[in-house]
């Protein structure tokens, strides 16, 4: 539902390139939650064709990955990303309900257990889904004073963390 100009370019050294992501407004998107696109880019390097035949060299292309989304109007604007998540400690890891229409793109989990922390996998999760995030080393001996921070990133691109008291063990 996005056409990206000019598709293709050619950026010479110590220039940039600006890019316009315009949206195709007659494409059917879900109007209750957002949608995420992936915008992938691919910088191939110029051959060097005055290298010398024989001699030993290496080529690099980096491709970059940036998030795209398209938010419809009907839900607005997240005023707190954990506002309607759950969190609940299940067998095989930390369940993550996320209730709202936005996706919560997790940046870190970790379960804090009397001073000892615990890192566990941090994954996006969708509109309306639940994922569970494993953790490493697995979480013996979690009491009534254990908690799980939850950081994510905001639509500014900041870090907003916040704890929950662990429940369902």
């Amino acid at each position: 539902p996005f056409i990206i100009t000019p598709p293709l370019f050619r950026i010479q050294p110590l220039t940039g390139q600006v890019l316009r992501i315009r949206f195709i407004p007659n494409v059917s998107l879900p109007q209750d939650r957002e949608t995420i696109y992936w915008f992938n880019s691919l910088q191939i390097p110029p051959g060097n064709i005055q290298a010398e035949s024989g001699r030993n060299s290496i080529v690099l292309m980096l491709r970059n990955r940036m998030k795209l989304f398209y938010r419809p109007k009907a839900i607005g604007q997240p005023v707190n990303v954990f506002d309607g998540v759950k969190v609940t400690m299940q067998k095989e890891g930390v369940e993550i309900n996320n209730t709202q229409p936005w996706y919560l793109s997790l940046t870190e989990v970790v379960i804090k257990t009397a001073g000892k922390k615990t890192t566990c996998e941090a994954e996006m999760i969708a509109p309306f889904g639940k994922k569970i995030v494993r953790c490493k080393p697995a979480t013996h001996s979690l009491s009534a004073n254990s908690v799980i921070s939850l950081s994510a990133m905001n639509d500014q691109g900041a870090k907003v963390s916040e704890d929950y008291p662990i429940a369902g063990r």
